[in-house]
């Protein structure tokens, strides 16, 4: 059996290299993990490396924004050779299961937490063996989309294999964005170390695919995985990709003390809560390589945090970056404009909340985009017409998508351009760099 994954993402494929790791305890597989990048030329080098193998299956993980390309590309497969099954999994799929599948170019969609499900389906595909009760897919039956009941989440997820590394170009990536000197050094890669989050804002759709209850690897393989990152591939920075990387404080600190006492030459950044920091925690994190914490601070306006349900102070957000000021800790924060209950005055405050919380980057302010599998999708889709604007405008840096009642476009946009104008992101970045370029 071939399959090849296909990488739409422009990014670092995490998802796809689980995959690849579950499906290859069978020799008798060939896997590939192919980048299709963002551009025409990439795609077309994509397409050849389909009519060159002519693989069994081709899977490719979705996001909103991108869903329309996917599914041109999947015409194209099914163009080459009509019995190539087609294969989707990822955030949009899953929020949008029936719709998605009901493409006639498409075969199957993996909804939610994939490694399982796709395992499951290749074993199935290779006994020739119908698939049409496995849980966790959406499929069609004569011609009409059929959505089964949702897999179990993976419990303990240490029985999952490493990402298959060796798919990847690792050598290649680099730190996406202005962080940390640390973070900038050769290679970078994501990591995964828990998966599913408690919290309940209002704009986030995590939840859809990873479940709301936290799950994590235990400290012991996390470490295992950074190390052979380290000395396998010569990875120096890891990003870690989970929603909430500070849920669980014993947890964390255990793992802290395991990384300062391996002492692997790998510096690390994650994403917090501010309600989750305290000083003795940050220490900690410094101590294992920890060099920069990303907080979703979102709005400067108390209001406007309470209907994203973000369940966070700006107190606390406050008392966060003091604290990370405090110890040392480069401090990443990011902001959205837009949300439901701005106002002109609101914008006003999260610019002003911004400045005086003076972290050490920032990202550009992006527009608040209510993503399909959101609580905040459904609420713009019965407030405005949000089902005309194409797909490929949902993404938090294009368009304004959702404007809030009493505001214009004009306003939101003018609101980022004031946002930049004072933060001025990579003037602050090139200010804080000499700070921080001995520290951690």
């Amino acid at each position: 059996m071939k399959i090849l994954l296909l990488n739409f993402t422009g990014g670092i494929p995490l998802g796809l290299a689980y995959l690849s790791a579950c499906v290859s305890d069978n020799p008798r597989r060939e896997i590939r993990i192919v980048d299709c990048g963002e551009d025409s030329e990439s795609h077309a080098q994509a397409l050849e490396a389909v009519k060159a193998e002519k693989p069994d299956i081709v899977g490719a993980t979705v996001y909103t924004y991108h869903v329309n390309d996917v599914l041109g590309f999947m015409r194209d497969i099914k163009q080459i050779k009509a019995d190539i099954m087609t294969v989707v999994g990822g955030p949009h799929p899953t929020a949008l299961p029936t719709e998605t599948v009901a493409d006639s170019n498409l075969d199957v969609v993996v909804c939610g937490e994939g490694e399982v499900t796709f395992k499951s389906l290749v074993e199935r595909v290779e006994k020739r063996e119908s698939y049409s009760d496995l849980d966790g897919i959406a499929y069609k039956l004569d011609g009409e989309p059929r959505v089964n009941r949702p897999r179990a989440f993976i419990r303990d997820l240490d029985t999952l294999p490493f990402p298959r590394w060796q798919d990847l170009p690792v050598e290649t990536y680099r730190h996406p964005d202005y962080g940390h000197p640390r973070m900038n050094r050769r290679s970078f890669t994501h990591m995964l170390a828990t998966r599913g989050c408690p919290y309940h804002c209002s704009f986030c759709g995590a939840a859809d695919v990873w479940g709301r209850v936290l799950r994590k690897h235990s400290p012991e393989r996390v470490v295992e995985e950074m190390r052979t990152l380290n000395r396998d591939y010569g990875v120096h920075s890891v990003r870690f990709a989970d929603s909430t990387f500070t849920i669980d404080r014993s947890w964390l600190v255990e793992l802290c003390r395991i990384l300062q006492a391996a002492d692997i030459d790998v510096a690390w950044e994650a994403n917090a809560r501010a309600d989750t920091l305290d000083e003795n925690l940050l220490i900690e994190l410094k101590k294992a390589k920890c060099v920069s914490i990303n907080i979703g601070v979102e709005s400067g306006d108390e209001n406007v945090l309470k209907l994203m349900r973000k369940n966070q102070t700006l107190a606390e957000v406050r008392s966060a970056f003091q604290l990370m000021k405090k110890v040392g800790m480069f401090s990443w924060a990011f902001f959205m404009i837009g949300c439901p209950g701005e106002t002109k005055e609101s914008i006003k405050k999260t610019i002003d909340f911004a400045v005086e919380l003076d972290p050490d980057q920032v990202s550009v302010c992006a527009y608040a985009i209510p993503y399909p599998g959101t609580e905040f999708y459904d609420m713009a889709l019965k407030e405005t017409n949000i089902s005309t604007i194409p797909w490929e405008d949902y993404h938090h840096s294009r368009k304004v998508i959702y404007i809030p009642e009493g505001l214009a476009k004009e306003d939101i946009e003018e609101g980022k351009r004031m946002f930049c104008e004072k933060l001025q992101p990579h003037k602050r970045h090139l200010g804080r760099m000499a700070s921080f370029n001995c520290v951690g």
